[in-house]
């Protein structure tokens, strides 16, 4: 829709720390990452496929690989940000592609066992994770917490201290944004997937 307005291009759909970010050391990420584009021009957020991602690995498997080859291609249409008809005309494709997608989601049973797998898939998504941006790391942590609440009240018990710091320390990497790495937020995926019981 927005692709389709006035309101383009749309700066919240795009990833911040582009052209946000700290003029001291810890900006060092973004630089060293380099830009897979002309610099200057802002990437797309994929903070909404982010963690979808897995849940269509879980429940349409078959569907993956084309919906990551699409959203790919998207982003990198999105980020020219001067092609707004074929932009919308990618997003279209892919909200269709995603209808029978959500209804296998929506119907698939949910346990324990699924909610540990997830966080741990999650955990173990660095290679994925590491091309993204911090609002992506901030929908995992989202998903994470959301996952832990959920085998909380499940197990009538709650997570315990460990697991509640662990969150609380996901928290604070994407909180401090200017000072977000990849390899301490992986590093404490694992802490949360290692004290799952």
């Amino acid at each position: 829709r927005r692709a389709e307005s006035d309101r383009w291009p749309e700066f919240a759909d795009m990833a911040c720390t582009n052209c946000h970010h700290s003029l001291a050391d810890e900006g060092r990420t973004r630089q060293e990452r380099g830009f897979s584009r002309r610099a200057g021009l802002p990437a797309w957020s994929p903070a909404r496929w982010a963690v979808l991602r897995h849940l269509v690995r879980r429940d349409a498997a078959s569907d993956l690989e084309s919906l990551d080859n699409a959203v790919r291609e998207m982003a990198a249409t999105v980020a020219q940000m001067n092609r707004p008809q074929e932009t919308a005309r990618l997003a279209r494709e892919i909200a269709s592609a995603l209808v029978p997608v959500q209804a296998a989601i929506e119907h698939a049973p949910f346990t324990r066992t699924d909610a540990q797998e997830l966080i741990r898939a999650l955990a173990s998504d660095r290679a994925y994770l590491e091309t993204t941006d911090v609002q992506s790391a901030e929908q995992v942590l989202f998903a994470v917490n959301t996952l832990v609440s959920y085998l909380e009240t499940t197990n009538r018990a709650p997570a315990g201290p460990e697991l509640e710091r662990l969150i609380a320390k996901l928290d604070a990497e994407v909180t401090n944004r200017h000072a977000f790495t990849w390899e301490r937020f992986n590093g404490t995926l694992d802490e949360i997937a290692g004290a799952l019981k």
